[in-house]
């Protein structure tokens, strides 16, 4: 008999790839290795084999569908099962965890029918994904305001920020933090494109938050983002603001990001 970690990972691959239950017209090939340790029971090795692959497919179908709910909602539950059908015979589980079964589904979706009738839908299913990924990212301590007290004038010009590892930003012709709050009984077929940036964030109690951004919020935390110093932020409000306003809606937005935790506390703090 093969060793249990090469059984395992030989169960493993039947599962995710090399069963289709007859999906594509085709009988399933089974692992020989497999039907023979599968013997005792009233049911064929085979059967047995069998059930358990459709039980996974079953469980992973539930896992995209908990992930992706709103995109779930518009395309309705058949339609949906359909989709992740498809999408799980393209891009088989290949990680033990079943937490990142859904890395891909955006992309997928961009490539399907679905989207030329509804062209939003990849997008909204990358604000979904987005809202995954800040949940399980990792903790960090965020930046207080009496932090900031502490620093001193001549040190603010070459200050840098960072955002928690638990942020993402998004960019959409759609306007997908809205879609994402449509009741399923909405017809998303008349929403109408808006160019929309948002940022998706967890607070360490683990709430997830989204919200759009204005073109000054957008420019500045992409220079943070970018790991730009504090005074090349000012300077890229300054293309659209004067030197005045620059400076008081930074001020403003280093207020709203430390009230939201999007910053993590400085090194050395």
């Amino acid at each position: 008999m093969l060793p249990l970690h090469e059984l395992q990972s030989r169960f493993f691959a039947q599962l995710s790839h090399g069963l289709a239950s007859g999906r594509d017209g085709k009988d399933p090939v089974f692992d020989p290795a497999l039907v023979q340790v599968v013997q005792a029971g009233n049911l064929s090795p085979e059967e047995r084999i069998t059930i358990y692959a459709n039980m996974y497919r079953a469980r992973l179908e539930d896992v995209l569908a908990g992930d992706f709910a709103q995109v779930a909602a518009v395309l309705g539950e058949q339609r949906f099962s359909e989709v992740a059908e498809a999408y799980l015979a393209a891009y088989p589980s290949t990680h033990p965890s079943i937490q990142y079964i859904g890395r891909q589904f955006a992309d997928f979706l961009a490539t399907r029918a679905a989207c030329a009738e509804l062209p939003f839908l990849s997008d909204l299913a990358r604000l979904e994904w987005a809202r995954v990924e800040v949940f399980d990212a990792p903790d960090a301590e965020p930046l207080q305001l009496a932090q900031l007290q502490t620093i001193a004038p001549d040190e603010w010009a070459e200050l840098r920020f960072q955002l928690i590892p638990a942020c993402r930003i998004l960019s959409s012709a759609w306007p997908i933090h809205k879609l994402w709050d449509m009741e399923p009984a909405a017809s998303f077929e008349t929403t109408q494109p808006v160019p929309t940036c948002v940022r998706v964030w967890r607070t360490a109690g683990f709430t997830t938050y989204q919200a759009s951004m204005d073109a000054s919020e957008q420019a500045a935390l992409r220079s943070l983002q970018a790991g730009e110093s504090f005074a090349a932020i000012c300077a890229a409000l300054e293309e659209t603001l004067s030197v005045e306003q620059a400076a008081q809606a930074v001020g403003s937005l280093l207020l709203r990001w430390i009230e939201d935790g999007l910053l993590a506390q400085l090194p050395g703090s």
